[in-house]
């Protein structure tokens, strides 16, 4: 039956009941990676299918699989219901959304932790973390320390003002955004970009011994030498990073939301593409 999921989906699952099916299951953590390119932009566009009707689905498949626990909610409203049921939005609901105008004023202090009683079982700030012990982290922050690589620049990513996430087709399924997002640039320094006689523009080449990625290259007194940057979502980085995973399954309890473990880092060099 496994076996047969990637096929139900498409090998494309594209929303987040989807792809919490196949970690269920065990074979998202098997292929995890390869579901990561451009997904299907079915939850997101009305013109295609709506997200109720995806949800219901992802219902229905767990439903067929005996995985009864899976999507408990008896409507769409309770899913998220569920998901709006917290302190912060205090305790809103599809109902009482509908009957304020579809606006409700969050119940978020302006200064985090004014009472001074913070999130951890002694109720203060912790340096040492009994806590993190019982789950296999370090009790203190501990400096990863750089083992060596053939690479020599540290690739590092981030969110831009004009950026949408992969699932809306590496930004380019918002023709207003596409504008701004055509296609993957790597910002690199003046020194490191002479160092391999690059002019911003230019089609280069990202590798490791991961893989590689194409982009082009943008010059910059923004980012240090022995730095490159990029902006996340596009798929190809996925060649580049590290999947290794930085949480172990008990801490990712802690979190009331999916969250990732791997790792993302990267070493990496760059030529002229």
């Amino acid at each position: 039956m496994l076996a047969e999921i990637p096929a139900l989906l498409s090998l494309k699952p594209s929303c987040s009941l989807e792809r919490a099916l196949l970690r269920r299951c065990g074979v998202l953590g098997q292929l995890g990676r390869k579901y990561e390119g451009p997904v299907d932009m079915s939850c997101d566009q009305p013109r295609r299918a709506k997200t109720g009707e995806r949800v219901r689905n992802a219902g229905t498949l767990a439903n067929s699989l005996g995985l009864a626990d899976f999507f408990p909610w008896g409507s769409v409203e309770d899913v998220l219901d569920a998901i709006l049921g917290h302190p912060t939005t205090g305790h809103a609901t599809v109902a009482s959304l509908r009957a304020a105008g579809g606006f409700l004023p969050l119940k978020v202090p302006q200064v985090a932790y004014a009472d001074r009683k913070f999130d951890s079982p002694s109720g203060k700030i912790e340096f040492y973390s009994p806590q993190a012990d019982k789950l296999g982290l370090p009790t203190l922050p501990v400096h990863k320390v750089d083992q060596g690589s053939p690479y020599p620049l540290a690739l590092s990513f981030g969110r831009t003002l004009t950026h949408f996430h992969s699932f809306y087709n590496e930004g380019q399924a918002l023709s207003s955004l596409a504008r701004h997002n055509s296609a993957p640039q790597l910002w690199i320094s003046k020194v490191d970009a002479e160092a391999r006689q690059l002019s911003s523009g230019d089609g280069i080449r990202i590798y490791n011994e991961r893989g590689e990625f194409g982009a082009k290259a943008h010059v910059t007194d923004d980012v240090p030498p022995g730095v490159v940057w990029i902006r996340d979502g596009w798929v190809g980085l996925n060649h580049l990073t590290s999947g290794d995973a930085v949480l172990t399954g008990d801490a990712l309890s802690l979190f009331p939301f999916s969250v990732g473990q791997s790792d993302y880092g990267a070493k990496v060099e760059v030529a002229r593409g």
